[in-house]
């Protein structure tokens, strides 16, 4: 699987939000929804359907963006998750 695949796209931004944001969120957003696209952060929510709502308004990468519950596992995948 390459990066430049839709399911290379989001691994990449599951790395990049453990790996680059993930720490610096917790102390203030813990619980909140953090809406990744393309390997950085696009915005932080207070709910998991206002990011992803957000993803599709925004046709971010035709859907190639996820949500990560900050402090928790990755709550969804984005466009290309769901049609599956």
């Amino acid at each position: 699987m390459t990066e430049d695949s839709p399911f290379g796209k989001l691994f990449e931004n599951q790395r990049a939000f453990e790996e680059k944001y993930e720490s610096d969120l917790l102390a203030e957003h813990t619980g909140r929804f953090a809406l990744m696209c393309d390997g950085e952060l696009f915005h932080v929510f207070d709910t998991d359907d206002a990011a992803i709502a957000t993803g599709y308004r925004m046709r971010l990468e035709d859907g190639s963006f996820t949500s990560h519950r900050i402090g928790a596992p990755a709550a969804r995948l984005g466009a290309t998750f769901a049609s599956m």
